[in-house]
């Protein structure tokens, strides 16, 4: 999994600054200390006399070296316990005036080795979640909050099944998808008419990504088709910039597929995305109210065509024939 650009930045600078709070505090603490107890600063300051004390001996070397560092060594310790001594009379902790690590893990740096720290992923994971706060407002992407008593119970003439069975089919065989989620995911295209479901499922598999340390970028097909419009005149490079992430997180998901206005570029342009996405086996998400027909009269039918082969078709409500038209999540 890969680290999303933007939220790690973030993620990053909020270390940083608690970090930095965390030092002015302690700092705080050793001044205060220092004024109500003046003998607290003396013994720090002779024990830092010590340490250099013990290195000149060491550079100087000779016969008593290793008797003078042994008198030394003794006087650091007296001074220790005498620190001690002072604290306990006053009933304060033994370590009020030393500086102490947020998280022992990483010792405050965020990463243990190459790998990143749970103190600063956490961060990181919470900049995620903001960085989907307009998905999440549509929906809290939670499986719990599946009512499957929203679709009807009986079964028309022609279906398989009646709606309520096949969508309580559909949310397992999401709850699955989102559990098992990595890089090898199939791409999964969600369609049906508004307030079916489509954004829910959705927002409960982006969520589910995240607890899984992937990277999510959400986009509605109207702000993609901007951003596609904007990198084509802006000069600033922030547009190509929200590209790339669309481009190289791990999970992205296309909300809302025809609602944008599409020009002959910003369709052109979403195809080579969902290309360059598939090449690089890279899970996507998209949603929309079109059956294919519809996508190939608006997109081409190459568009429809990529959507039929490397997308599993999910429709969020039973249509005639609708789930016939493609591989279905059914039989993943």
């Amino acid at each position: 999994m890969s680290y999303d650009v933007a939220a790690l930045k973030r993620a990053l600078d909020r270390f940083a600054e608690q970090k930095t709070e965390r030092e002015l505090a302690h700092a705080r603490t050793v001044r205060e200390l220092n004024e109500r107890y003046p003998r607290l600063a003396e013994i720090e300051r002779e024990i830092a006399s010590c340490g250099l004390m013990i290195v000149e001996n060491v550079m100087k070397g000779g016969d008593a070296v290793e008797d003078n560092v042994a008198r030394i060594k003794a006087r650091v310790k007296a001074l220790r316990e005498e620190r001690a001594a002072i604290l306990r009379e006053n009933r304060l902790p033994p370590d009020a005036a030393d500086g102490r690590y947020a998280c022992a893990a990483c010792g405050d740096t965020g990463y243990i080795g190459s790998e990143m720290c749970a103190c600063l992923r956490g961060i990181y994971r919470e900049e995620q979640y903001a960085e989907l706060a307009e998905l999440f407002a549509l929906s809290p992407g939670r499986f719990d909050a599946f009512d499957e008593t929203q679709y009807s119970a009986a079964k028309a003439d022609g279906e398989p099944v009646a709606p309520r069975e096949y969508m309580r089919l559909v949310a397992e065989k999401c709850r699955k998808y989102a559990a098992g989620f990595s890089q090898s995911s199939p791409n999964l295209l969600f369609s049906g008419e508004s307030g079916a479901g489509k954004t829910f499922f959705m927002a409960c598999i982006a969520r589910a990504a995240v607890e899984k340390n992937a990277s999510v970028v959400y986009r509605s097909a109207f702000a993609l088709a901007k951003q596609f419009e904007d990198d084509r005149f802006s000069k600033d490079g922030d547009a190509e910039e929200e590209l790339a992430r669309c481009a190289k997180c791990d999970l992205l998901l296309v909300d809302n597929l025809g609602t944008e206005t599409t020009t002959a570029y910003t369709a052109s342009a979403l195809y080579q995305l969902i290309n360059r996405r598939l090449a690089e086996k890279r899970p996507t998400l998209i949603s929309t109210a079109m059956n294919l027909d519809e996508v190939a009269g608006r997109y081409g039918p190459h568009m429809s065509a990529r959507l039929r082969a490397d997308y599993v078709l999910l429709p969020v409500y039973p249509r005639a024939g609708g789930a016939k038209k493609g591989k279905s999540l059914l039989d993943i």
